[in-house]
């Protein structure tokens, strides 16, 4: 999501910031300027099936969107000439990977 490299304070504040939440119940809307990485992995983790999979007991478009927007990366010789944060899930796969360390739901999908 970024067009130049975050600063480590960008990053802090997108995987350590802000509000936490593991509610299925509908969001309020007056706290939305604090919604961040662990605000929406809270979220995601409440409503996904505990069977390794997103939705139900197969494969499903949900655990594609998962794995694409949480894990997929290019390794350097995927892409060449690509600084790190640019071939990592928002821009740090090492941060990505310790933020879901607390969400087996997501780790699993």
């Amino acid at each position: 999501p970024y067009g130049v490299e975050p600063t480590a304070e960008a990053l802090d504040k997108w995987f350590i910031g802000g509000a936490a939440d593991k509610s299925p119940a509908h969001a309020d809307r007056a706290g939305h300027s604090t919604r961040f990485c662990q605000w929406w992995l809270g979220r995601i983790e409440a409503v996904l099936g505990s069977a390794g999979f997103a939705v139900g007991d197969s494969l499903t478009l949900a655990d594609v969107l998962i794995y694409n927007v949480f894990a997929e990366h290019l390794s350097e010789e995927q892409g060449p000439g690509l600084p790190a944060w640019r071939r990592e899930p928002f821009g740090s796969k090492e941060r990505v990977d310790k933020a879901l360390a607390d969400y087996p739901n997501i780790r699993a999908s």
